[in-house]
């Protein structure tokens, strides 16, 4: 076909939940995206399917997460008020462990880090 675009500044492989996401924030920036996808849009077979999903901001692997997940928090909002559709269900969350685990301990540090200890994981 004559008018198929054959240039693009961001080629993002795979369009599930993050890809999709991506692509939607840089074209938005003004960037020209294509996004490949090997299945359907939308399709069951990535870590994305299913009814639910978990967000936490006491991210245990390691603080720096935190502010990559507070922007998270801000684009599901914006996303809802887009869309005018509840797609993100803020619930609770709260994890039991010895304080020496090294869970426990990645999520302190989190929640300390970014002042949000509200949950008392002392006990274990």
């Amino acid at each position: 076909m004559p008018n198929e675009k054959t240039a693009f500044d961001v080629i993002v492989i795979g369009v599930g939940a993050m890809g999709a996401s991506a692509c939607y924030y840089l074209a938005k920036e003004g960037a020209e995206v294509l996004g490949l996808e090997q299945f359907d849009i939308p399709h069951d077979k990535g870590a994305h399917a299913g009814q639910s999903r978990i967000i936490r901001q006491a991210y245990f692997e390691h603080p720096d997460y935190v502010p990559l997940l507070q922007r998270a928090y801000h684009n599901w909002q914006e996303l809802e008020d887009a869309t005018g559709a509840e797609v993100f269900v803020r619930t609770g969350l709260l994890y039991f462990g010895k304080p020496a685990n090294a869970l426990m301990q990645g999520l302190h540090l989190s929640a300390d880090t970014y002042n949000r200890g509200q949950a008392d994981t002392s006990a274990g």
